[in-house]
């Protein structure tokens, strides 16, 4: 789909850039949640709790006050003063995927009508669509979806050289290798089931050594480009506007504990079938990654002395105020 007429912004000054790649273009890293460093059963815990939550929310009947398309029962009116803000951008925050193409990208968004089940795990640089939600929309039990992690995990045992590394190619060069994929109808099929997911989970395995030693900085760098081709930069859908990576600092194959016997959907390995000129470009878009990984230094910290509240005190907007220092900062 299209991005609509109102939409110039994103057209203008995100769209049209298709020069530049998806890690500096930013297409998914500002909407990457890092789950807690604990039990992978707790984190799925949170994880099916908020797409059950938000799906509920959003899949629930249209108030007729609401124009935005929203139920004031379900997701709270959000306003500037007294005046009603527009509620639409709820239905972008799962199934949006940017659509590499030329001479500029696209973008899917999703209609409220859109009834997407599944989600894609990634791991070892592996594809699988897992379905999360049943018929009705209601999440499956915590036990359903942790038997398709494992699922996942056993099938996909040592890292591979797969497609996702090229969504952090140059747009123009993604945009050629996108359109080289879809010449066959069955990686159109898979392409679309990724594009058309909720969202993506990354299952990374251990942090490399990324010259930081703080948990803040590493984790954002590999929230940024996955440490490289030979750790998890191929181990992302970089389109993806809503990427979860989980990582405890092990490997994912400490789901090795007991679970009690379920039924389950058994999840769809996405297996593309790629040419010699398609392979040679994931050969030299793992070679890009790493220079740009070589290149990149990123150090995240905490600022403790205040927070938005002392800058509303100013009368000041905190967005205008952070801006301004971000340009001090350039300046000096």
């Amino acid at each position: 789909m299209k991005p609509m007429s109102g939409d110039w912004m994103l057209t203008i000054n995100f769209l049209q850039k298709a020069g530049i790649n998806s890690l500096s273009s930013g297409s998914s890293v500002h909407s990457n949640a890092i789950l807690p460093s604990a039990s992978r059963s707790y984190q799925w815990s949170l994880l099916i709790g908020f797409v059950n939550t938000l799906n509920t929310a959003l899949d629930s009947p249209i108030h007729p006050a609401c124009p935005a398309r929203c139920n004031l029962n379900r997701l709270l009116q959000e306003t500037l003063g007294k005046d009603p803000l527009d509620m639409g951008q709820y239905y972008r925050i799962f199934r949006t995927c940017r659509i590499p193409g030329l001479p500029e990208d696209s973008a899917y968004f999703p209609e409220p009508t859109d009834r997407s089940r599944h989600i894609v795990v990634v791991h070892n640089n592996e594809f699988f669509s897992v379905t999360i939600l049943d018929e009705n929309m209601r999440a499956l039990d915590e036990n359903q979806l942790l038997s398709q992690l494992r699922f996942v995990v056993e099938e996909s045992p040592r890292p591979t050289k797969t497609v996702g590394i090229l969504t952090s190619e140059n747009r123009d060069t993604w945009a050629k290798y996108h359109r080289l994929l879809s010449q066959d109808p069955y990686n159109t099929k898979l392409l679309d089931v990724i594009e058309k997911s909720l969202f993506v989970l990354c299952l990374d395995g251990p942090a490399p050594d990324l010259g930081v030693t703080d948990k803040q900085s590493i984790s954002g760098l590999q929230m940024v480009h996955g440490g490289g081709s030979r750790a998890s930069g191929g181990n992302r859908w970089f389109d993806k506007a809503l990427q979860v990576r989980s990582n405890s600092g092990k490997h994912p194959q400490d789901l090795n504990y007991s679970l009690p016997t379920v039924t389950f959907p058994v999840p769809l390995k996405l297996e593309f079938k790629l040419t010699p000129e398609v392979e040679q470009g994931i050969e030299t878009a793992c070679k890009n990654l790493d220079k740009l990984v070589a290149d990149f230094e990123m150090h995240c910290s905490t600022f403790p002395a205040f927070g938005k509240d002392v800058i509303k005190s100013f009368k000041v907007s905190p967005d205008s105020f952070i801006q301004m220092a971000l340009q001090l900062a350039f300046y000096r």
